[in-house]
């Protein structure tokens, strides 16, 4: 049977949906494997679509046409493309309804990066909440995602956004659960290294971002770490490596960064010690919450100048004893 054919029959299918899907096209002789949530038997590969297409978790279809045989996947090519390999006699089609990954309980994604790469051909997903379950223990929860900064993707690890002038005067509220994200509301919450690093080794996430403005100064410190060696060991050390990694070279400014310390990464870090000059992080600091407290900080002739997402020091591209604070004041780390 040729494309031209499949593509005439199945044209009562091609509805413009609410994720700006348009097209339909088959892949002959591929399959997706492992990702087959529910198998059929269905005598043509349109009652098999036709099955996804009221299948909320359905993302695209697998179809044996010598044997009537339909599965039903969860993920997409775009998604899962390592799965996706020459399978003889057998056809894969896209759901070209299909909701996003995290849309619903019933479709949870790993992450926020996930859900963002499977939106190929879709309208870009918006900010907001999703549903994801890293562990896949059928129980997922609610993570907030930045689809679209910098290419989206990011999954919100910690968040202080202050709502009057005064300074946080609550505890730090420390989790060694990752499934503590749901909770990023909380300005006070902080995850512990080990939680982040099983989400790390989970996710594959392999960058962090990190973003604060502070009316005051009326600057933004906005930074991605690179995808490069050197961008990776930062993640590393973040993440329960010990060894201090250099900052030159390991990260990106983003287009919104006016800050002072994007601009010297020669001189950061370690308090001023001359062994580890232009390395992230502060060497006494090897707790779980280094991640938080003065990864990045210059040591300059009369002051340090840091960037603190600690809820009892917050600070952004400016020294230790500046103390005012306005309403909107935001510090924020991703990873992706």
């Amino acid at each position: 049977m040729q494309l031209l054919t499949f593509t005439v029959a199945f044209a009562p299918f091609l509805i413009v949906s609410a994720n700006g899907c348009s097209s339909l096209t088959s892949n002959q002789g591929y399959k997706l494997f492992e990702h087959a949530f529910s198998v059929h038997k269905i005598p043509d590969v349109l009652g098999c679509l036709y099955k996804c297409q009221r299948t909320p978790q359905c993302q695209s279809i697998n179809y044996l046409h010598d044997h009537n045989i339909c599965e039903l996947n969860n993920r997409t090519k775009e998604t899962r493309s390592m799965l996706f390999r020459s399978a003889y006699r057998w056809l894969h089609f896209e759901n070209p309804k299909r909701a996003w990954l995290g849309s619903s309980p019933v479709l949870p994604a790993f992450s926020c990066k996930e859900i963002r790469d499977g939106a190929s051909g879709h309208v870009i997903p918006p900010d907001g909440e999703y549903w994801v379950d890293p562990r896949t223990t059928g129980k997922p929860f609610k993570i907030y995602c930045d689809m679209t900064t910098d290419g989206g993707g990011w999954t919100l690890i910690a968040q202080t956004t202050l709502q009057n002038s005064s300074k946080p005067s609550g505890d730090l509220v420390k989790t060694d659960n990752f499934r503590d994200l749901s909770n990023y509301t909380n300005i006070y919450q902080r995850i512990a290294i080990p939680a982040l690093a099983e989400l790390r080794r989970l996710t594959g996430f392999n960058q962090l971002r990190y973003y604060c403005h502070k009316r005051v100064t009326g600057r933004t410190f906005h930074v991605t770490t690179a995808l490069n060696p050197a961008g990776l060991e930062v993640v590393r050390y973040f993440t329960g490596n010990t060894s201090q990694p250099l900052a030159c070279g390991s990260y990106h400014r983003l287009p919104d960064d006016d800050s002072i310390l994007a601009s010297n990464c020669a001189g950061w870090g370690n308090y001023g010690v001359t062994d580890w000059p232009g390395k992230w992080g502060y060497h006494k600091h090897k707790e779980e919450f280094r991640v938080y407290n003065e990864p990045i900080f210059w040591k300059t002739n009369s002051s340090k100048i840091y960037v603190n997402l600690m809820p009892s020091s917050l600070l952004c591209d400016e020294p230790n004893n500046y103390t005012e604070y306005s309403e909107g004041d935001t510090w924020r780390l991703y990873v992706r």
